[in-house]
């Protein structure tokens, strides 16, 4: 019942590159909320659709690396949301 592709809403902080890329909204309803890492959080609306926070922080406690802006950025993040989905329940 995973979905095979999804959106993902990540905000850019104030203060990017130097402030730190953390969490992720998915769209409400979707079934990955509550199978990926994280806990539900407030929703916003973005691009015409409301979106669910995640309370996702990978740089953060969450495994990966502590947050360096000279070594990680959309780039890097990227990355973990792809394993953040991908290793959804």
């Amino acid at each position: 019942d995973t979905p095979s592709k999804t959106d993902v809403l990540v905000s850019i902080p104030s203060g990017y590159p130097g402030g730190m890329i953390d969490g992720a909204h998915l769209p409400v309803g979707s079934s990955l909320i509550r199978r990926v890492a994280g806990e539900p959080q407030g929703q916003i609306t973005a691009l015409d659709q409301v979106w669910q926070l995640i309370s996702y922080h990978p740089h953060n406690g969450g495994g990966a690396p502590a947050w360096n802006p000279t070594k990680h950025g959309f780039h890097t993040y990227y990355g973990e949301l792809l394993s953040w989905l991908h290793n959804a329940k």
